[in-house]
């Protein structure tokens, strides 16, 4: 079925609750997941984030298309 708001929400929902349960480490600051223009079938994610450890921090983002 097509992506709705519900749907694009969840996915969300979900892969902030994955991260913090296995990468403790990586901190989201910011996620946006938006109807693919292409597909209604199919979505844009992405996704900014830090990286910490003791000494260093790194920052970047990834943009992933399901």
């Amino acid at each position: 079925e097509p992506e709705d708001g519900f749907t694009l929400s969840k996915i969300k929902e979900e892969i902030t609750t994955v991260v913090r349960k296995y990468l403790p480490k990586l901190e989201i600051t910011d996620i946006s997941v938006v109807q693919s223009k292409e597909s209604e079938f199919a979505a844009t994610i992405t996704i900014s984030y830090i990286v910490t450890d003791d000494v260093f921090d790194m920052s970047d983002t990834i943009t992933i298309n399901i």
